[in-house]
């Protein structure tokens, strides 16, 4: 902070970058100043169109970044992240943080009705999912808190890939969007196949019950229905 006193030009110049979403770095030689560099960096294409089927998907994206404000705010407005949803200038600390005091507020807004219906979706869909994306070494704390940890890039950190419990070997930011969905399309199938099995040997057991069928027919529809489960979904 003192070096901005020792030549205000520069300091201005350093603030409008800034501003603008650069980060300044001060140079100095032998505790004076030599100059500044503005640093800032380049956002993938792939993030406004990311951003946008996530919340088409009904999930709610927020930004935490180590960034100034001027540069978390320009990626913010680009990507359609709300300013009231974007956080800058966190430490990794503050992030891990972030995620376990979110992560504790949908544990206790999903505990809070104790209503019959609260209790039957609890008891068969869960509460709703934090993730948290990340690609960099300060990343890797907030990854190990959240319930699913998901580390982007092909030249991801090595803590952030050891930490996260997804790896996307990708820069296409999309392919995110891309594993939320196949993740809901696979949990669908599953409760459908489930239904589909109880159902099914619900209905043979209540004829057998009735003497209307016998062993035969309830082996057969057993079977029958694991192989109508197995072919449904075989890639064609």
């Amino acid at each position: 902070r003192g070096w901005r006193g020792s030549d205000p030009a520069l300091a201005a110049a350093a603030e409008a970058w800034e501003k603008a979403g650069a980060t300044v770095v001060w140079v100095g030689v032998d505790g004076v100043v030599a100059g500044a560099l503005r640093c800032e960096d380049s956002m993938r294409a792939s993030a406004p169109r990311a951003t946008a089927l996530l919340r088409a998907m009904g999930v709610h994206v927020v930004m935490l970044t180590g960034d100034n404000r001027g540069s978390a705010r320009r990626v913010a407005k680009h990507c359609g992240i709300a300013e009231a949803d974007t956080h800058y200038g966190l430490t990794p600390e503050r992030k891990m943080r972030f995620v376990t005091s979110e992560t504790l507020a949908l544990e206790t807004k999903w505990r809070a009705d104790d209503g019959w219906a609260a209790r039957a979706r609890r008891r068969f869909f869960g509460r709703a999912t934090l993730a948290m994306v990340g690609d960099g070494i300060n990343d890797a704390p907030a990854l190990g808190a959240a319930d699913i940890g998901a580390a982007m890039g092909v030249a991801g950190a090595a803590a952030a890939m050891e930490t996260a419990d997804v790896a996307l070997l990708t820069n296409d930011l999309a392919r995110l969007a891309e594993s939320v969905f196949l993740g809901r399309e696979c949990v669908r199938k599953i409760r459908q196949n489930i239904a589909f099995s109880v159902a099914a040997k619900t209905l043979v057991l209540m004829l057998s019950l009735a003497g209307v069928t016998g062993l035969a027919v309830a082996v057969v529809a057993d079977v029958g229905t694991a192989l109508v489960v197995i072919l449904r979904h075989t890639p064609r």
